[in-house]
């Protein structure tokens, strides 16, 4: 776990601060952690070594939240946590996460925390984004953004007709579009198009892409290819869509 010094923490109390914390335990290779105990979540061993440190990862979201309420800081400190991206472990024939477009990579954890909000919890119906943490920041704590604006939206107020594009590294391997329950995959001519109804299939087991007309589909396609190019040139240095 990386973050800032119980020193700092204290001395920076009364400021507006942001903190991050990068919990890599659950990254490939999942290698074996035991502080806490391992249990017997797959008799897969490369499964089940994910899901330990997963495991373990819960620990220490538990010892941070712990360690700013003993802090005085609980109270005024709003926590966002979130996963950057899934794991996939052969669903579609993909290991990890690079090329793992399909929901097993795409779907992540997303919590945010505040003791002073949401009593007894509360539920964004989506789809929602990385590009929206940000912007719920902000509009949380009161602010504004002047000369500009974030790409993502406030997860306090998600427009429900929206639709989501996500890149898939390395550059160029594949991306998708997701509008409502509605997903469709570009492979950059690698393997076949690719159409689900997450609704009726969240596990992505039959493909409809057949069942797509080819007005739609050269829509679709184009709508990919017109978004994959405005992101490679926002970031012409990443080399990563």
């Amino acid at each position: 776990m990386l973050g800032p010094s119980r020193a700092w923490l204290e001395e920076n109390a009364s400021s507006p601060t942001l903190v991050t914390y990068l919990g890599v335990t659950p990254h490939d290779d999942y290698r074996p952690i035991d502080r806490y105990g391992r249990k017997r979540f797959s008799s897969r061993d490369l499964l089940d070594r994910y899901l330990n440190n997963i495991y373990y990862d819960d620990f220490w979201v538990k010892n941070m939240v712990e360690q700013y309420k003993r802090l005085g800081l609980y109270e005024d400190t709003v926590f966002v946590i979130y996963g950057d991206h899934g794991e996939a472990f052969g669903e579609h024939g993909v290991y990890h996460h690079d090329g793992a477009i399909w929901e097993e990579g795409l779907r992540v954890p997303l919590i945010v925390h505040d003791p002073k909000r949401f009593e007894g919890g509360e539920r964004v119906e989506g789809p929602a984004h990385h590009l929206d943490i940000a912007p719920t920041i902000v509009d949380m704590l009161g602010y504004k953004v002047v000369d500009g604006e974030y790409p993502g939206r406030t997860l306090l107020d998600l427009p429900k007709d929206r639709t989501l594009f996500f890149g898939c590294r390395p550059d160029l391997l594949s991306a998708a579009r997701i509008e409502e329950q509605q997903k469709y995959i570009y492979h950059y001519g690698n393997q076949q198009d690719e159409y689900y109804d997450l609704k009726r299939d969240p596990l992505e087991e039959n493909n409809l892409i057949g069942k797509v007309g080819k007005r739609e589909l050269n829509r679709l396609r184009s709508e990919v290819l017109a978004w994959h190019a405005e992101a490679t040139a926002a970031y012409p240095k990443s080399g990563r869509s």
